[in-house]
C-alpha cells in the first residue's frame, strides 16, 4: 500500500494569543498600506510559511529567555501582553535588566537592506509603540534573515541563514510621535 496524501498545508500550529480589539502590529499593517510600502492585493502567504514564522521567533525569544534565566533568572520575561488607551500588544522579550523591548523576526528579506530603511520601517514603529506602551525607550531587533543576502556562496559570510540583532534608543518625544500615529489609525 502506498503512502496517501492527508494534507496540502500545516495546521495553525500557535494560535496567536490576542486580546481583542486593536493590536500593534495590524495598526501598522493598514498604515504600511496606506503608505504604499506594501500592497494588500497579491496572493496571500501560505500557511506553512505564517506558521514557521511564528513558531522560530516564539521558540527563539523563549530559548532566550530560559537561557539567560540559567546565569540571570528573572531578567527576561517572555510574551508579555500590553495595553494603552484600547491599543494592544505581545512583546516578545523583555528586558528587565536594561528596561528593553525585544522583537524577534523571521524574514525572507535581503540582509542586504538598509535596517534604517523602507524594508524594517514598521519592525521599528511596532518595537517604539512598545517602548512607549511600557515606558521605556530601548528597543531591539532580532532578525533571522532565512535567504542571507540571496547569494549561495559558500565562501560569502552573508549567504545562507544570518542573525542579526539591532538596538536603538529614542527620546520621550520619539516615542510620542509614534504614538499618535498609530493610536490616530486605531479603528
Amino acid at each position: 500500500m502506498a503512502p496517501r496524501l492527508i494534507a496540502t498545508d500545516i495546521r495553525e500550529l500557535l494560535p496567536m494569543r490576542r486580546a481583542p480589539g486593536n493590536h500593534v502590529s495590524e495598526i501598522l499593517n493598514r498604515i504600511c498600506v496606506g503608505l504604499g510600502k506594501w500592497s494588500d492585493t497579491g496572493p496571500p502567504h501560505s500557511q506553512i510559511q505564517l506558521e514557521t514564522g511564528t513558531a522560530l521567533e516564539d521558540a527563539i525569544a523563549q530559548a532566550l529567555a530560559d537561557r539567560y534565566a540559567r546565569d540571570d533568572p528573572g531578567r527576561y520575561i517572555h510574551g508579555l501582553e500590553v495595553e494603552k488607551d484600547g491599543i494592544t500588544g505581545n512583546i516578545d522579550l523583555f528586558d528587565t535588566v536594561d528596561f528593553a523591548v525585544e522583537d524577534v523576526k523571521l524574514t525572507k528579506r535581503s540582509i542586504r537592506h538598509d535596517i534604517e530603511g523602507d524594508k524594517f520601517w514598521h519592525n521599528w514603529e511596532q518595537i517604539k509603540t512598545y517602548c512607549y506602551m511600557i515606558g521605556v525607550n530601548i528597543g531591539r531587533l532580532h532578525v533571522v534573515f532565512v535567504n542571507g543576502n540571496y547569494k549561495f556562496d559558500a565562501n560569502d559570510p552573508d549567504a545562507g541563514w544570518q542573525y542579526r540583532v539591532w538596538e536603538d534608543t529614542w527620546t520621550t518625544q520619539k516615542l510620542q510621535e509614534t504614538w499618535r500615529m498609530v493610536h490616530g489609525h486605531k479603528l
